[in-house]
């Protein structure tokens, strides 16, 4: 499991604005979005997984218009795993 005092909201939000999203929800075209975590900010979402661990750590951003929400691999964005390749 990570060490949960590492988890850092603020640099994963930059790589992801730094990558072009998000942009407007693909649902209602809205461009008002919002970080969604645990209370106490200190993980993102973990999710269930096969094949890269027991889970998989996410950043979740939401539409504050519709509620869509859009989950980003952290490590994937750290550049630790290759969006599935090796």
């Amino acid at each position: 499991m990570m060490d949960e005092a590492k988890f850092d909201k603020q640099k994963y939000i930059k790589i992801i604005q730094e990558k072009g999203a998000p942009k407007s929800c693909p649902l209602c075209g809205s461009n008002d979005w919002m970080t969604v975590t645990r209370n106490d900010e200190s993980t993102g979402t973990m999710l269930p997984t096969q094949g890269i661990g027991s889970y998989i750590e996410t950043i979740t951003i939401g539409c504050r218009n519709c509620g869509f929400l859009s989950q980003h691999a952290t490590k994937i964005l750290d550049g630790e795993i290759n969006g599935g390749q090796g």
